[in-house]
């Protein structure tokens, strides 16, 4: 049953896709790598494309088995496999997204590279407010308290001066805003625990939010990339904003780090002021990302061609959409035959996704279906089962999938390519995922 299921899945997918490519579709990749708890690696590559009636479109294409070395020229060899298996030509390949490793630069260093914003984010976070001895101090202390309060006796203790019963939240390294959560978990049960070491005035919570409100933003599946500069200018001015005391150079050194790490996804013509020691006369912080920038406009390229320059003409007098928060593909669902030549560059640039979420997410479902009762299954099996409950939903399949013939043969079929023969290790360690410092007994 399985086998087949995969097989017909995979025949309707591709079948989707070449359509999509001869349309004209450009698409745009994420890819991560994971090990397993049975000390599998699987390479996890997702497609993200908008169709031609302007809806953004994510399927899996391989979460396959990946045990030969994770160097950069390694991971090129087989992405370009997979998309040559797939039928996805690399003149159509928009960007490629991931984490921002020596080995996944070294990989895409032909490509359009594009670093994952979401890890950028964690980076900032790690390198500033984590750097701070007096926040090590207060996240061990409470991190301490959290193992103190989890015991049998801690947790009565605990249930007896809360009126609910809800866990409190330890921390990951290498899970972004885990560390929020956890003071944010704590700090809302004030009532019932003494934080006696902390420092009230600190507001670790209230200077992490905005980061964690931006990560949660972007990370959703229906967020484009185009929406990375608004949530910057956004968080920029959220972050200047915070006037609570503490550590006088927090906010100074969140928005040093931010100019530093996040440089690779924003140009410095995008940067914009802070809210520090600005008063603001709008409640929402969103009404500062709404700044004027027609001063370009009057230097367009005079060579092009009178039908484009007259609709990009027509385009930059259209009425600036208010809710920054909306999805744009519902602009260009409603414009696109008022702008043609506009609405196809939409669809290539609105393609991809600000951060390689999609992977993670892949890896995370991954990692409830091969759990610890699960460790004897195959990794071609666990394949299947992800691409499957991804795909048959994407794909808007009710019923009984379309069968493939019987000489069809599958684009995950086979093993990948052997490894480059005398290749080196890159360096494969990253700190980006984690976002904390090592600062523990």
């Amino acid at each position: 049953m399985m086998p087949k299921l995969y097989k017909n899945a995979q025949g309707a997918l591709l079948q989707s896709l070449s359509t999509a490519i001869t349309a004209g579709i450009y698409f745009s990749i994420t890819c991560d790598i994971w090990s397993s708890l049975a000390l599998d690696s699987y390479l996890g590559v997702t497609v993200h494309f908008i169709s031609e009636d302007f809806y953004r479109k994510l399927v899996v294409i391989r979460c396959v088995p990946y045990n030969a070395s994770h160097t950069g020229e390694s991971i090129k060899t087989r992405i370009r496999y997979v998309l040559h298996k797939w039928g996805l030509p690399e003149a159509r390949l928009h960007c490629v997204v991931s984490d921002s490793a020596a080995n996944m630069k070294k990989a895409f260093e032909d490509f359009n590279w594009i670093a994952c914003f979401l890890h950028l984010l964690a980076l900032v976070v790690k390198r500033s407010i984590f750097q701070q001895s007096r926040v090590k101090l207060i996240v061990k202390k409470v991190k301490n308290l959290i193992i103190k309060l989890r015991t049998p006796t801690g947790k009565r203790i605990l249930n007896e001066n809360q009126s609910t019963d809800t866990a409190l939240i330890t921390p990951c390294d290498t899970r972004w805003n885990s560390y929020y959560l956890m003071l944010q978990c704590v700090t809302s049960k004030k009532a019932a625990i003494t934080l006696s070491q902390q420092d009230p005035e600190l507001k670790l919570e209230a200077r992490q939010q905005p980061i964690f409100l931006t990560t949660k933003a972007a990370e959703s599946d229906t967020v484009s990339i185009a929406e990375v500069i608004p949530l910057l200018k956004k968080l920029n001015f959220d972050i200047g904003a915070i006037t609570y005391s503490g550590i006088g150079t927090l906010n100074a050194e969140v928005l040093q780090q931010m100019k530093s790490d996040l440089a690779e996804v924003a140009e410095p013509r995008h940067e914009v002021e802070s809210g520090e020691g600005e008063p603001s006369t709008s409640k929402d912080s969103w009404a500062a990302v709404l700044v004027d920038n027609d001063s370009g406009q009057d230097s367009q390229d005079e060579e092009m061609e009178a039908p484009y320059r007259v609709e990009l003409q027509r385009y930059l007098k259209e009425k600036r959409i208010a809710d920054l928060t909306k999805d744009p593909l519902t602009y260009w669902r409603v414009k696109h035959n008022k702008f043609p030549h506009l609405g196809t560059l939409a669809c290539r640039y609105l393609c991809p996704p600000p951060g390689s979420a999609a992977s993670e997410r892949l890896f995370s479902t991954g990692k409830n279906v091969l759990g610890m009762k699960r460790l004897s299954l195959k990794p071609d099996n666990m394949e299947a089962n992800l691409f499957l409950k991804y795909n048959i939903r994407a794909l808007g399949y009710k019923t009984d999938l379309p069968r493939v013939t019987d000489d069809f043969v599958a684009p995950n079929e086979g093993n990948l390519p052997e490894a480059v023969v005398g290749e080196v290790h890159d360096d494969e360690t990253s700190d980006v995922e984690i976002i904390m410092s090592d600062d523990e007994d």
